[in-house]
Protein backbone atom coordinates (compact mmCIF):
# COMPACT_ATOMS: atom_id res chain seq x y z
CA UNK A 1 0.00 0.00 0.00
CA UNK A 2 2.78 1.90 0.64
CA UNK A 3 3.59 3.22 -3.48
CA UNK A 4 -0.19 3.59 -3.52
CA UNK A 5 -0.48 5.91 -0.63
CA UNK A 6 3.16 7.52 -1.18
CA UNK A 7 1.71 8.56 -4.70
CA UNK A 8 -0.53 10.94 -2.83
CA UNK A 9 2.08 12.70 -1.52
CA UNK A 10 1.90 11.46 1.76
CA UNK A 11 3.64 8.48 4.05
CA UNK A 12 2.02 5.68 5.57
CA UNK A 13 2.08 7.19 8.96
CA UNK A 14 0.54 10.55 7.72
CA UNK A 15 -2.13 8.51 6.02
CA UNK A 16 -2.73 6.31 9.41
CA UNK A 17 -3.51 9.96 10.67
CA UNK A 18 -5.80 11.00 8.05
CA UNK A 19 -7.86 7.84 7.90
CA UNK A 20 -8.16 7.90 11.69
CA UNK A 21 -9.61 11.50 12.23
CA UNK A 22 -11.65 10.58 9.13
CA UNK A 23 -12.86 7.86 11.04
CA UNK A 24 -13.80 9.71 13.83
CA UNK A 25 -15.61 11.80 11.99
CA UNK A 26 -17.72 9.26 10.43
CA UNK A 27 -18.66 8.34 14.07
CA UNK A 28 -19.87 11.65 14.41
CA UNK A 29 -16.31 12.90 16.40
CA UNK A 30 -15.08 16.32 14.52
CA UNK A 31 -11.61 16.99 15.86
CA UNK A 32 -9.90 14.76 17.83
CA UNK A 33 -7.13 15.71 20.93
CA UNK A 34 -3.52 14.79 20.45
CA UNK A 35 -4.31 12.07 23.06
CA UNK A 36 -7.08 10.73 21.77
CA UNK A 37 -5.69 10.38 18.51
CA UNK A 38 -2.73 8.82 19.92
CA UNK A 39 -4.70 6.44 21.62
CA UNK A 40 -6.86 5.38 18.86
CA UNK A 41 -3.33 5.04 16.34
CA UNK A 42 -1.83 3.37 19.76
CA UNK A 43 1.36 5.44 19.73
CA UNK A 44 2.38 8.33 22.11
CA UNK A 45 1.19 12.24 21.03
CA UNK A 46 4.70 12.66 21.06
CA UNK A 47 4.87 10.21 18.12
CA UNK A 48 1.79 12.11 16.27
CA UNK A 49 3.24 15.20 16.64
CA UNK A 50 5.64 15.22 13.48
CA UNK A 51 3.07 14.00 11.15
CA UNK A 52 0.06 16.30 12.45
CA UNK A 53 2.63 19.35 11.96
CA UNK A 54 3.27 18.30 8.10
CA UNK A 55 -0.24 17.32 7.57
CA UNK A 56 -1.23 20.87 9.05
CA UNK A 57 2.02 22.58 6.65
CA UNK A 58 0.53 20.63 3.67
CA UNK A 59 -3.24 22.02 4.50
CA UNK A 60 -4.87 18.73 5.03
CA UNK A 61 -5.15 18.93 8.93
CA UNK A 62 -6.29 22.30 11.40
CA UNK A 63 -5.43 22.42 14.71
CA UNK A 64 -7.18 24.71 17.34
CA UNK A 65 -6.91 24.77 21.05
CA UNK A 66 -9.48 23.21 22.88
CA UNK A 67 -11.98 25.13 24.43
CA UNK A 68 -12.26 23.08 27.28
CA UNK A 69 -8.45 22.98 28.44
CA UNK A 70 -6.40 26.24 26.95
CA UNK A 71 -3.36 23.22 26.94
CA UNK A 72 -4.75 20.70 25.09
CA UNK A 73 -4.79 20.93 21.07
CA UNK A 74 -7.60 19.22 18.71
CA UNK A 75 -6.87 18.66 15.51
CA UNK A 76 -9.40 18.06 12.76
CA UNK A 77 -9.68 17.54 8.98
CA UNK A 78 -9.48 20.17 6.45
CA UNK A 79 -11.59 20.14 3.30
CA UNK A 80 -8.19 19.11 1.45
CA UNK A 81 -7.69 16.67 3.84
CA UNK A 82 -11.26 14.80 3.10
CA UNK A 83 -10.62 14.97 -0.36
CA UNK A 84 -7.06 13.06 0.07
CA UNK A 85 -8.75 10.42 1.97
CA UNK A 86 -11.74 10.14 -0.44
CA UNK A 87 -8.71 9.95 -3.47
CA UNK A 88 -6.55 7.26 -2.04
CA UNK A 89 -9.81 5.04 -0.91
CA UNK A 90 -10.90 5.32 -4.51
CA UNK A 91 -10.38 1.80 -5.91
CA UNK A 92 -9.98 0.34 -2.16
CA UNK A 93 -11.56 -2.63 -2.15
CA UNK A 94 -10.13 -3.70 -5.55
CA UNK A 95 -6.29 -3.60 -3.83
CA UNK A 96 -7.37 -5.40 -1.12
CA UNK A 97 -9.08 -7.94 -2.46
CA UNK A 98 -5.64 -8.41 -4.76
CA UNK A 99 -3.32 -8.53 -1.90
CA UNK A 100 -5.78 -10.95 0.03
CA UNK A 101 -6.57 -13.02 -2.84
CA UNK A 102 -4.02 -15.67 -1.51
CA UNK A 103 -6.41 -16.69 0.91
CA UNK A 104 -9.29 -18.40 0.22
CA UNK A 105 -12.24 -16.72 1.72
CA UNK A 106 -12.47 -18.97 4.94
CA UNK A 107 -9.18 -17.84 5.50
CA UNK A 108 -9.92 -14.13 4.67
CA UNK A 109 -12.15 -14.23 7.28
CA UNK A 110 -10.21 -16.10 10.12
CA UNK A 111 -7.65 -13.67 9.50
CA UNK A 112 -10.22 -10.68 9.63
CA UNK A 113 -11.38 -12.20 13.04
CA UNK A 114 -7.84 -12.46 14.11
CA UNK A 115 -6.82 -8.78 13.41
CA UNK A 116 -9.84 -7.86 15.02
CA UNK A 117 -8.76 -9.64 18.46
CA UNK A 118 -5.13 -8.18 18.51
CA UNK A 119 -6.67 -4.92 17.90
CA UNK A 120 -8.95 -5.31 20.77
CA UNK A 121 -6.03 -6.55 22.84
CA UNK A 122 -3.73 -3.94 21.95
CA UNK A 123 -6.31 -1.60 22.55
CA UNK A 124 -6.78 -2.54 26.06
CA UNK A 125 -2.86 -2.38 26.92
CA UNK A 126 -3.22 1.84 26.16
CA UNK A 127 -3.02 3.69 29.49
CA UNK A 128 -5.30 6.58 29.30
CA UNK A 129 -3.36 7.80 31.98
CA UNK A 130 0.08 7.58 30.10
CA UNK A 131 -1.58 9.64 26.84
CA UNK A 132 -3.05 12.46 28.71
CA UNK A 133 0.15 13.04 30.57
CA UNK A 134 2.39 13.07 27.34
CA UNK A 135 -0.43 15.69 25.92
CA UNK A 136 -0.09 18.00 28.62
CA UNK A 137 3.81 17.24 28.29
CA UNK A 138 3.38 18.83 25.24
CA UNK A 139 1.01 21.42 25.87
CA UNK A 140 3.72 22.82 28.11
CA UNK A 141 6.31 22.71 25.54
CA UNK A 142 3.96 24.91 23.71
CA UNK A 143 2.88 22.20 20.85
Amino acid sequence: MAPHIGSFGISISQWTVLRTLQRAEDEGTVGLRLCDLGARLLVQPPSVTGAVDRLKRMGLLTTTVSSEDQRVREVRLTRSGRERVAQVLVGQPERLARLLAGLSRPEQEELRRLLDLLTNHLESLVDPRETIDGEDDLAERGQ
